[in-house]
């Protein structure tokens, strides 16, 4: 075989080569099957010579100047080998780029079934805990009030257990495994909301402890100026 024909070959390989590196990238970008079915048409498609860049290398054998051809060529490397492996580095990086916090909302918006029991049943429980925090703030006393924030430390406390059990069991109560091994799940979904009621309730007890003292100490300056009226008073009788 010829050394034009070698080189002819190799500019074949190193062009299927290019094309397998897109069939590669587009796969990993568009993570579909069609993207695959598309690489593989392109893959087997006629790949088309450039007559241009043969006559050059033809020129290039005939007069005996080898020294300006591609390192690859003479080595029987391709000269596409860095830049696939770059190309692939670059996608990989941009596909393991860090999400916006929107981003990871939304996916955690769309990966949980809110028609299923398990869901309903936990939003209705933090309706009957807010309902029932509110009602014993607003008219219940010291002793609701302690007893509902008793329920929530007991429920938060448990809440690494009750993951537990949920991740062994999730096959009797949900659709999936909401259940993973950090406690993502348990943590936004029953402690999070429980905790931001116990907050409101404390930040309702500081108001409510912090008027009464106010209303202690208007009690108290009154009860002294009574007492400097009555001393004033006295004082003018034991005068006249």
């Amino acid at each position: 075989m010829s050394m034009l024909q070698k080189l002819n070959n190799f500019v074949v390989e190193t062009s299927e080569q290019a094309l397998r590196v897109v069939e590669e990238g587009s796969a990993l970008l568009m993570g579909t099957a069609g993207g695959n079915d598309a690489g593989e048409n392109v893959e087997h498609a006629p790949v088309m010579q450039d007559a241009e860049q043969e006559e050059m290398i033809a020129e290039m054998l005939r007069d005996g100047d080898l020294e300006d051809l591609p390192e690859g060529l003479l080595s029987g490397e391709s000269p596409l080998n860095g830049l696939a492996e770059g190309v692939l580095d670059d996608i990989i990086k941009n596909q393991a780029a860090p999400r916006s916090t929107w981003d990871n909302i939304q996916g955690f918006k769309a990966a949980i079934t809110w028609s299923e029991p398990l869901i309903v049943g936990i939003i209705f429980f933090h309706f009957m805990i807010a309902f029932s925090a509110y009602f014993a703030t607003k008219k219940g006393g010291l002793p609701s009030q302690l007893t509902i924030m008793s329920i929530i430390f007991i429920v938060v406390r448990c809440a690494e257990k009750i993951n537990d059990a949920g991740r062994q069991h999730w096959e009797d109560i949900a659709s999936q495994n909401y259940f993973d091994r950090k406690g993502i799940f348990i943590s936004i979904m029953v402690s999070a909301p429980l905790l931001l009621v116990s907050a409101c309730m404390l930040i309702g007890i500081m108001r409510e402890a912090s008027s009464l003292l106010i209303e202690v100490k208007k009690r108290e300056l009154k009860a002294k100026a009574k007492k400097s009226k009555r001393a004033k008073k006295s004082k003018s009788k034991k005068n006249d």
